[in-house]
């Protein structure tokens, strides 16, 4: 047994107790006698257990205890993990010195069991930890085990793996094994085998041509022979699909292709092949620019209605491509080699959120360029209002000028069955929130909520308090069944017939509703009293046909969607439509405003318009041409690193007549999309993955970048990553958390930005990277060259290779000595509060601690046994008696007379009382001199001392 000092260095000022207790006794007068000893002793004692206990002293024993780790690969490659429980079942070791610990690791690691004697341990039947199999980092896993080992003192690593690593590096890892003198005993497992095929490369050039020819590599590795079928994808478009015969090994094909279009253009080829065991390793991307003519994507609401703008665009060489909405990719990689997207009278009833998001994102971040043309169903009356796209757009949806719009009374009446459960209730609610926020004070709300029955959610009421009608509707829950009547009559029974403006009512339900007669009726007296009534149908369980029925009688219009991110628009299409202030159906002379170099192109003037969408400008956009009615026609402005224009009025003729079929109008046309193109340069940057999961941006300038970043495109969100400087132009980021395919990048200057702000970029460049799958899944992998690694582990940290049928021999090896240290802390300090409370107690009690120490003396006597104390009895008695007798001697008497022996028989008790007296009195004295200060005790010590003198006299 020993004893550990944390803080030796405080022991000097121990030096200073002898000092304290003479100081004591020097300086404390106010207790004196026993007391004052008792009191220093305890203060002492006390200061000497927090001394202790500020310098760390705890108490410890050497104890001996072998630790074994066991480390087990559970990553995809590695076959079953059965066998390495079935060699840790049979360990049962009793002797408490065999600890052992079980890791499993794979990307991740993860602790089955923690470090203990095995006799304390159930039986390992299987692994309950999830670990993600897609990568192996047996150097990590190498380095936590290492910590936990040294921690405890030493031991022994057991690896079980097939040594095919993904990231990190074996070798680095057993050259810290051998400086920490831990061994590492390996035990090789076999990697999974079957029948699997997997794409190992697919090479494109990464600078094309716009039409040029060029080739696709594609190299495909297989277990065995057998047919295949391997499809070739650009920019998720089929270009190639052919079947082959693999052969066992490497098979090469060479695929040719055309460059047809320009910009970033990604390929992706998958391979199919009946009974694969792997589908992970099945696909592959790569990436390539294609330069040449800039390409503009046409979007058109209406089948033909593009006409004019392709004509314009032709006429100045502009390659374009037109598609219906529905066309749009849901991949923001298809937008990305546009210079420009044009939305020729779109309605965003036709546009799901996420191609929305992807689009706003597209110019914000890539700097492809927008434009907007309107139309009846653009802007505000196509459902634009708060979506990613008015976000890009130098307009917003809502009028500034709120006098143009009449008074709207609207009746919101939303199914909120059970099957309306999980997202159509959310995005039915937040419609139905967009809606409110489109109206005004002065406009008429109620909102009902139903299922077999109807409930007013929102009474009708004018619109004093929007944010208290939006928070009741989001308090709506889905339950019940679906009945429709009941819910339409009391939307028809909630108006006020005698106010004045416009009557509305929505129907949103994704079921079947029972049909009855009384349908027809109420409906008639709804349009009777001039109320409108439209329907939207959600979901093919819905009764499309009914709906449209009942929008008919209601002279509205119906909707049918399958993808509710659309409510939210076709709700706000709704409300705007029903206003009729934002079609401005009147023949107008456009105004010019100012736009640059814009207003060259109509220095010879302007032609008229018929007709056009009201808006109203945001702060920082430029309006090149205004109405009378002071609203924007003609509008841009940068957004992010994109640019967008908004020209409120058709190119279809309808609206726009005189402009489409004057002169200069294709080439005015063709500026303006010009004007959004993006900056187009030769990238300064190089990008490529590492082995290790992290990008290597290499600068082809030589400028030196402090602050550079890279942001990172995913479905949902995009995050700035800093890029770390390696030297010589070199830059790194950790991408190692990406899953497998193409992502979009922008490279740049980090801009300063306030706290809690997202980081933005300057002078950004558009670029991109492939991330391939994972390593952990490729069957070129060198086995045999995994295995020497393993070796060469346990050679150079002294441990051996073992098979699977050696367990018996896992815990043979001397153990280590360790300090097992007791925390006597809570001892301490208890101790150290009875020693306060006896402190206390001494100073502030008068304890007879004369008294006490007697009776501690006799009880220690007492102790020596009962014979003892009668033998000191009889030999106290036999010496007075001796003593007697010679004091009679001295006086002559040889012989004692009868009277003399009844005078010595009374004289006996006399003398026995007077001794009595005179230890009373010395008692008393002594009494005296222990409490000097105490008045009563002396004059009661007094009064015993004068009753003893008068009978003595």
């Amino acid at each position: 047994m020993g004893f550990n000092i944390a803080s030796p260095w405080l022991l000097p000022i121990l030096l200073l107790l002898p000092l304290y207790v003479w100081l004591q006794y020097r300086y404390t007068t106010r207790i004196t006698g026993s007391k004052k000893h008792i009191a220093i002793s305890l203060r002492t004692l006390i200061l000497l257990l927090i001394f202790i206990m500020v310098i760390g002293l705890t108490p410890y024993t050497m104890v001996e205890q072998r630790n074994v780790l066991v480390l087990v690969d559970r990553s995809d490659s590695v076959g079953h993990t059965d066998e390495v429980i079935n060699y840790l079942q049979p360990l049962d070791s009793k002797d408490d010195k065999d600890h052992m610990a079980v890791m499993s690791f794979a990307n991740n690691i993860m602790m089955d069991r923690a470090l203990q004697p095995i006799k304390q341990q159930e039986s390992l039947h299987s692994f309950r930890t999830i670990v993600d199999p897609s990568q192996t980092n047996i150097a990590a896993a190498l380095r936590q085990a290492g910590g936990i080992l040294n921690q405890a003192g030493g031991g022994k690593i057991v690896l079980f793996s097939d040594g095919l690593e993904t990231i990190g590096s074996l070798t680095k890892e057993a050259q810290l094994m051998d400086a920490m003198n831990i061994v590492v005993d390996v035990v090789p497992l076999s990697s999974k085998v079957g029948e699997d095929a997997a794409i190992s490369t697919l090479h494109v050039p990464s600078q094309l041509k716009q039409g040029e020819k060029y080739q696709l590599n594609v190299k495909i590795d297989s277990t065995n022979e057998a047919p295949a079928e391997l499809l070739i994808y650009e920019n998720d478009e089929l270009i190639a699909e052919q079947m082959i015969q693999l052969i066992k090994g490497t098979n090469t094909y060479l695929i040719d292709a055309l460059a047809t279009s320009s910009g970033i253009r990604s390929y992706r080829a998958v391979l199919r092949m009946a009974e694969d065991t792997q589908a992970k390793n099945n696909t592959a991307y790569a990436l390539s620019r294609v330069s040449g003519p800039a390409g503009v994507l046409i979007v058109e609401g209406e089948q033909g209605s593009s006409r004019n703008i392709e004509a314009a665009l032709s006429a100045s060489y502009i390659a374009y491509e037109t598609i219906q909405p529905e066309q749009l990719s849901y991949e923001l990689a298809q937008y990305v080699q546009y210079d420009s997207i044009i939305f020729n009278n779109v309605s965003a009833v036709q546009l799901p959120q996420l191609k929305m998001e992807h689009i706003e994102s597209a110019v914000r971040n890539y700097s492809v360029g927008f434009v907007m043309i309107g139309g009846d169903n653009s802007f505000g009356i196509g459902g634009y209002f708060d979506t990613p796209i008015e976000s890009i757009l130098p307009v917003n949806m809502q009028l500034s000028g709120k006098k143009k719009i009449p008074d709207l009374s609207l009746m919101l009446v939303i199914d909120h069955s059970g099957s309306m459960s999980g997202s159509k209730m959310e995005l039915a609610k937040e419609a139905a929130a967009r809606t409110v926020e489109l109206m005004r004070e002065v406009d008429t709300v109620g909102v009902i909520a139903f299922d077999s029955r109807p409930t007013w959610i929102v009474q009708p009421t004018k619109l004093q308090n929007g944010d208290d009608v939006i928070s009741s509707i989001m308090s709506i829950q889905p339950a019940g069944g679906t009945d429709i009547y009941p819910a339409l009559n009391d939307a028809f029974d909630g108006f006020d017939l005698d106010a004045a403006g416009r009557r509305h009512i929505i129907l949103l339900t994704d079921g079947i509703s029972p049909y009855t007669p009384e349908y027809e009726t109420l409906l008639a007296d709804i349009k009777k009293n001039g109320i409108t009534l439209s329907t939207v149908a959600v979901g093919q369980d819905s009764d499309v046909n009914f709906l449209a029925r009942l929008a008919e009688l209601g002279s509205g219009r119906s909707y049918y969607t399958e993808d509710e991110t659309t409510l939210p628009a076709i709700f706000s299409r709704e409300a705007t439509m029903m206003s009729r202030a934002y079609i401005v159906d009147e023949r107008v002379l456009p105004i010019e405003g100012y736009a640059g170099t814009w207003t060259n192109l109509w220095s010879g003037g302007l032609p008229h318009i018929d007709a056009y969408v009201a808006t109203s400008p945001k702060t920082t956009a430029e309006i090149a041409l205004w109405t009378p009615q002071e609203d924007p026609l003609l509008a841009r402005w940068n957004i992010g690193s994109g640019k967008s224009v908004a020209f409120t009025s058709d190119l279809n003729g309808r609206w726009s007549s005189d402009w489409v079929t004057w002169n200069e109008f294709p080439n005015i046309f063709v500026e303006w999309v010009k004007w959004t193109y993006p900056q187009f340069s030769q990238s300064p940057y190089e990008l490529k993955l590492s082995e290790q999961g992290s990008v290597i941006v290499t600068s082809n300038d030589e400028a030196s970048y402090s602050k550079l970043g890279m942001s990172i495109q995913q479905e949902d969100s995009t995050s700035i990553l800093p890029l770390v400087p390696l030297g010589n132009g070199r830059y790194e980021a950790d991408v190692s958390k990406l899953t497998s395919g193409i992502y979009l990048s922008q490279i740049g200057e980090t801009k300063p930005t306030n706290s809690g702000e997202q980081a933005e970029l300057e002078n950004a460049v558009t670029t991109g990277f492939v991330v391939p799958y994972s390593a952990e899944y490729r069957l070129d992998a060198n086995k045999a060259e995994a295995r020497e690694k393993l070796e060469a582990l346990a050679q150079l940290t002294g441990g051996q290779v073992r098979t699977l049928e050696e367990a018996e021999s896992l815990f043979q090896f001397d153990p280590v000595t360790l300090k097992q240290s007791y925390d006597w802390s809570r001892e301490l300090l208890l101790l150290l509060i009875i020693l306060w409370l006896a402190d206390i107690a001494n100073r502030r009690l008068a304890l007879p601690w004369g008294r006490w120490l007697a009776k501690l003396r006799t009880a220690t006597s007492m102790s020596n046994g009962h014979k003892q104390q009668r033998t000191s009895v009889e030999q106290s008695t036999f010496q007075r008696l001796n003593e007697r007798k010679q004091q009679l001697a001295e006086r002559g008497n040889t012989l004692l007379t009868k009277e003399e022996q009844w005078g010595e028989a009374a004289q006996q008790p006399v003398d026995r009382q007077n001794d009595q007296k005179l230890q009373v009195s010395q008692g008393l004295e002594n009494h005296q001199k222990e409490e000097p200060h105490s008045t009563e005790k002396n004059e009661t010590m007094n009064r015993l001392l004068a009753a003893k003198n008068r009978r003595k006299q």
